[in-house]
């Protein structure tokens, strides 16, 4: 990494990453292809698995502990959600 002349940085070495959690495969082979045209490194990780424990069932969980505490607000608790 160096400074240029008009206070900006520039890298000599670039990677991109993509990270899948339930991206289709045409997306994913998109992502690769940008990567290719500009000529960086690109990482592809899949993450589907984690994603769902880590994120979507507690997220599940938390709405359903809501729902279940205050039973007389689901509906405004729902509504938020579209």
């Amino acid at each position: 990494m160096y400074p240029d002349d008009a206070g900006g940085l520039w890298f000599d070495h670039i990677v991109t990453v993509t990270v899948d959690v339930g991206l289709r495969t045409a997306e994913l082979k998109q992502a690769e292809d940008k990567a290719k045209l500009l000529g960086t490194e690109h990482y592809h990780h899949r993450r589907q698995g984690e994603f769902v424990s880590d994120y979507i069932f507690p997220t599940i969980k938390a709405m359903a502990d809501l729902i279940q505490r205050y039973p007389d607000q689901a509906h405004r608790i729902r509504r938020r959600g579209r």
